[in-house]
């Protein structure tokens, strides 16, 4: 308490110093007429320091620290970002290839498990009987039945010429065609198959044509030809096909 009046009369009354005290000592002691009477010099200057270091731990985060912390959650959102990205590209360029891969594989597969030669009665390869009197076309159908496609083929085409009558060689023909990898010489030759109704060669030439269809991979074309051989000979097998094309 002693400071403290001591403090006071020079507040009111301030000596001559001779430069002895200086502007820090002189508002220490202005300062000091505010603190509690009740409390010590040093119980005052304790509870100061304890404000100051409460004011400090409740700072505002500076400008660089703001930024800081926002960086930290800016940049995993875009590196995340980035990352979708490349996966979306990604995406966009395999599922057109891997779609267009698909097609063909499932139409050649379907076409593998469907297509089966029709015999002939050409040749009656099982009696090992034959026609003598047409001598060419039982070499042709010879080949035929043997699975020689690609020289039966250019031998049956021969045979329309010259056996007009046969109106079921061009079916055959056509049969030979598909069974060599040539479904778009298939497709001709079944559309001419389509003009007659001899041995129900046009109901038979539907199915096939669906069937060649499917092997180009033209699968609206091959659904209507397999409709359309729904009501011929080949009808159950039309029905089943054109389910697994839906």
């Amino acid at each position: 308490m002693k400071h403290r009046e001591n403090f006071k009369k020079w507040l009111q009354e301030s000596p001559v110093d001779h430069g002895v005290t200086d502007d820090l000592d002189r508002k220490a002691v202005e300062g000091f007429q505010y603190l509690d009477e009740g409390s010590s010099l040093d119980e005052s200057m304790e509870r100061l320091d304890q404000r100051f270091e409460s004011l400090l731990d409740e700072q505002p985060l500076t400008s660089v620290d703001t930024e800081k912390k926002a960086q930290a959650v800016v940049r995993p959102l875009m590196r995340q970002r980035r990352w979708m990205g490349v996966a979306a590209a990604i995406l966009l360029l395999v599922l057109p290839t891997l779609y267009f891969l698909n097609k063909p594989a499932n139409s050649a597969q379907l076409f593998a498990n469907h297509f089966e030669t029709p015999r002939s009665p050409y040749l009656l390869t099982s009696r090992g009987e034959a026609d003598q009197n047409m001598p060419d076309l039982t070499s042709a159908f010879t080949l035929y039945e043997q699975g020689d496609h690609e020289q039966a083929l250019p031998a049956i085409r021969e045979l329309i010429t010259k056996y007009p009558q046969q109106e079921d060689l061009t079916y055959y023909a056509g049969v030979s065609a598909l069974a060599s990898e040539m479904p778009e010489d298939a497709i001709a030759l079944f559309k001419q198959a389509q003009q007659t109704q001899y041995q129900k060669v046009d109901e038979k030439s539907a199915y096939f044509l669906g069937l060649s269809y499917l092997k180009l991979g033209d699968l609206e074309q091959a659904s209507q030809w397999l409709k359309k051989a729904e009501s011929g000979v080949y009808g159950e097998k039309a029905k089943n096909l054109a389910k697994e094309l839906e």
